[in-house]
């Protein structure tokens, strides 16, 4: 048996990390199915090991988690815009002075799926608008009733419900704020 030097593989790693990634790339997709078969059969070792790891590693597993959200909503504007009708009913919620708990889905809540709820709200928004004009000085989505006027749970449930979404442009939804019109001159 051939015995090792950690820190020289370790090394050498280290130096070769462009050179490990394509091979490892190639020998993945060379080898799906044998890959495909080892999961399914060791399914429970898999998961075992990763609980084993997150718990060890909280730190490193919750920054690349936060990596990957980040770069998904940077580069992904589906991603993003169901992520930001996901944060906007749960805030819904939390306005309420802490007092209402989001105790269902999001898509429960909106009334339908989160792929329905994107095109309803496109075609509520002039032609040619995509989903890379939503964000921070484009188009905002906008609670027709304003969410401020909820006094019970069942009530901000009701007022997140998707027929009382719109696409709002940034600057009218600022001055709407928590009116339930806007003066358009």
């Amino acid at each position: 048996m051939v015995k090792r030097n950690k820190e020289k593989d370790k090394l050498w790693r280290e130096q070769n990390k462009e050179k490990l990634s394509l091979y490892n790339k190639k020998w993945k997709e060379e080898n799906k199915e044998k890959l495909l078969q080892y999961r399914l059969k060791n399914k429970d070792k898999i998961l075992e090991t990763s609980k084993n790891w997150q718990k060890n590693n909280k730190e490193r597993a919750s920054l690349h988690h936060v990596n990957y959200v980040r770069n998904r909503i940077k580069n992904d504007p589906d991603f993003k815009f169901k992520n930001v009708i996901r944060s906007l009913i749960k805030k819904s919620f939390s306005r309420a002075d802490g007092k209402f708990i989001k105790k269902r889905k999001s898509e429960e809540i909106l009334g339908c799926s989160l792929e329905y709820f994107k095109n309803y709200i496109l075609l509520k928004c002039p032609k040619g608008t995509s989903l890379q004009d939503f964000h921070q000085f484009g188009y905002h989505i906008d609670h027709i009733i304003p969410i401020s006027s909820a006094k019970s749970e069942d009530e901000t449930i009701k007022l997140c419900h998707y027929t009382n979404f719109q696409p709002l442009w940034w600057k009218d939804n600022i001055i709407k704020s928590n009116k339930l019109f806007i003066n358009v001159l």
